[in-house]
């Protein structure tokens, strides 16, 4: 019995030096994080700054930007191909209506 408890101390010591490595690795991880968390912020500051608004204005801002532009090139793109179409029939359509014998 008191080699069972011995092993079972030693094995509770092995635990505790785990915990505290654990625990000094969770605060140097929680420090790095501290420490983007505020340069991220000042990297922001700066951005707003130089921008005069505010950075999520800015990314709706370009969002709705690329969104026109998406839709103006497909309005373009279905322009085009109905252009073409269009064309053909009023090329077709005039030539139909122009006679082939005119009687002078």
């Amino acid at each position: 019995m008191k080699v069972r408890i011995t092993e079972l101390e030693g094995k509770k010591a092995q635990r505790d030096e785990q915990n505290k490595y654990f625990k000094l690795k969770n605060k140097e991880l929680e420090t790095a994080n501290a420490k983007k968390e505020h340069e991220m912020f000042m990297i922001n500051k700066v951005l707003e700054n130089l921008l005069g608004k505010s950075v999520e204005q800015k990314f709706e801002e370009i969002q709705v930007e690329e969104k026109r532009a998406c839709r103006q090139a497909a309005i373009e793109v279905e322009m085009k191909n109905k252009g073409k179409g269009v064309e053909g029939v009023s090329e077709i359509t005039n030539k139909a209506l122009v006679p082939s014998n005119v009687p002078e």
